[in-house]
């Protein structure tokens, strides 16, 4: 497994993550879209094996079809305050339809493949009835970078029938988890227009001849998406943040 560089100066060790290079595929900033078939982006680690690095990839590809098939957003955020004193404490959770990730895993098409310096992407596709592909699939150029700052990361799309989410996460130490995070993030938001309960609760404390007033707040999400669609991607090399915008459509 390849560990991130490590450079010792002056007493201080600087962790170098991986970033998106020149010659990343337009796909995995643009995927692909099909009325007939859902395509995955999956990321790997580069391992010496070249299979390994592929086995990898092709998982987290079918892990982000099964997302976009289905998914389960659980969320819970308390506010609680005393006097001057306040504390916040927050929690998400993804949950994925293990049926749908294996019928996915056993029957996805692997389109393409791009290996970097640390990283593989790989582009699979599936049929929406969860079967193999046999037309031909043209993934679009390699090499594409998007220089400039997309309108949606400051203003999402709106359209009338559907949502959108847009999610940002920092660098982490597998290029991965930061996309997967930022999506995970812009399905959250989406989630949020759709459905939140709030709850609250307010009062005085006395203690010691002093009353303080305390309050205690809660957003709850409990909810499952199906359909919500990795729209773009964008990475900030400056600012070193990973943006993914999602579309839902809303159900009639």
């Amino acid at each position: 497994m390849i560990k991130p560089a490590r450079v010792l100066v002056l007493g201080f060790v600087i962790v170098l993550y991986p970033v998106l290079g020149q010659n990343v595929p337009k796909w995995v900033y643009i995927p692909p879209k099909s009325n007939s078939s859902y395509f995955g982006v999956g990321i790997g680690p580069r391992y010496a094996d070249n299979a390994n690095s592929i086995k990898h990839a092709y998982t987290n590809a079918v892990a982000n079809v099964t997302r976009e098939v289905k998914i389960g957003i659980r969320s819970k955020f308390a506010d609680v305050g005393r006097g001057g004193s306040m504390e916040s404490k927050d929690f998400m959770a993804t949950i994925i339809d293990s049926t749908i990730f294996h019928s996915v895993f056993d029957s996805a098409k692997i389109i393409t493949q791009v290996f970097t310096h640390n990283d593989v992407f790989v582009l699979i596709a599936i049929t929406k009835d969860m079967k193999t592909v046999k037309q031909k699939v043209r993934p679009g150029p390699a090499g594409y970078n998007i220089k400039r700052q997309p309108r949606w990361i400051i203003q999402p799309p709106i359209r009338r029938g559907y949502k959108y989410g847009v999610g940002i996460s920092n660098a982490r130490r597998y290029l991965r988890d930061a996309w997967d995070q930022s999506a995970d993030e812009a399905r959250l938001e989406i989630a949020k227009q759709l459905n939140m309960t709030h709850s609250s609760l307010f009062g005085d404390a006395l203690s010691d001849n002093n009353t303080a007033t305390q309050y205690w707040l809660e957003e709850t999400i409990d909810l499952t998406l199906t359909g919500s669609r990795i729209v773009e991607r964008y990475f900030d090399a400056e600012q070193r943040h990973y943006y993914t915008l999602i579309e839902y459509k809303i159900s009639e």
